[in-house]
């Protein structure tokens, strides 16, 4: 894929039939934000834009994300993800350790598998 830089930032251009979850990482700490989107590098930087980033030093970036073929399939496994974080989580961040979220992540992503597999 190509790259292209925003805002210092080198990211990858997805193509437009391409769905992602993603969970972005606040810093180095288990603070996540789960969510899907078609262009995972304009969601970084729109989520970053609320992010105090030269006070606080810190700002999200991409630590997981799942390719799907149907924007369908990315928010069913999005909602899966915060339906089995539903105890960790605040109002819009998810706050736990790497190991539960990839313990979710792959439940999710058999969860929909199944799912795409039984249509």
């Amino acid at each position: 894929m190509p790259s292209m830089a925003v805002s210092g930032t080198v990211v990858a251009t997805t193509p437009s039939n391409v769905f992602i979850t993603y969970a972005f990482r606040f810093g180095k700490r288990n603070v996540w934000k789960i969510g899907h989107s078609q262009d995972i590098s304009a969601r970084l930087v729109d989520v970053n834009k609320h992010v105090p980033h030269e006070v606080l030093g810190e700002r999200c970036s991409v630590a997981w994300k799942q390719h799907w073929q149907t924007r369908m399939d990315a928010y069913e496994m999005e909602q899966l993800l915060l339906s089995a974080l539903t105890l960790r989580r605040t109002r819009e961040r998810v706050l736990c350790t790497e190991d539960e979220l990839r313990a979710a992540w792959i439940d999710a992503i058999r969860h929909v598998r199944q799912s795409v597999a039984a249509t």
